[in-house]
């Protein structure tokens, strides 16, 4: 279930787990730029693919653009299979691979570089089952 609270931040229960959103900002906020009718955040980050069949769960991005930030889920795919296709979507995309980790939480997290900008994708097996894919677009 969804739950708007005050001040545009959402949460979502997930199973036994709840989780939320939020967002600090010193300049203006505009909380309808992160929904849209058609999913629950905003929109894809522009020159950067999507996952394939991902949900977007949320997005933002500075006012200036420097900034950028998205998250999507992608249900009935393995987790190996997602970061892989995604890679593939990127690379077409200009994106050169610049390195990978796994964290001590066993998340993938990859960095790549195009033209001025720097992205680092986070991939990790929800406790939905689904796979979480987490975008962090900036210029350096």
């Amino acid at each position: 279930s969804r739950r708007q609270v005050p001040g545009g931040l959402r949460s979502r229960a997930e199973g036994r787990a709840t989780s939320w959103a939020a967002i600090w900002t010193d300049g203006p906020f505009r909380p309808a730029r992160l929904a849209s009718p058609d999913d629950e955040g905003g929109r894809d980050l522009p020159g950067v693919p999507a996952p394939t069949r991902a949900r977007r769960t949320l997005s933002v991005e500075s006012e200036d653009g420097f900034d950028r930030f998205a998250s999507y889920l992608v249900a009935g795919r393995p987790r190996a299979t997602v970061l892989r296709e995604h890679a593939v979507a990127l690379a077409h995309a200009g994106y050169v691979r610049l390195g990978a980790t796994r964290t001590r939480a066993g998340d993938d997290v990859v960095s790549y570089g195009r033209d001025a900008r720097f992205l680092s994708a986070v991939y990790r097996q929800a406790e939905s089952g689904e796979t979480s894919v987490v975008l962090f677009d900036a210029r350096p």
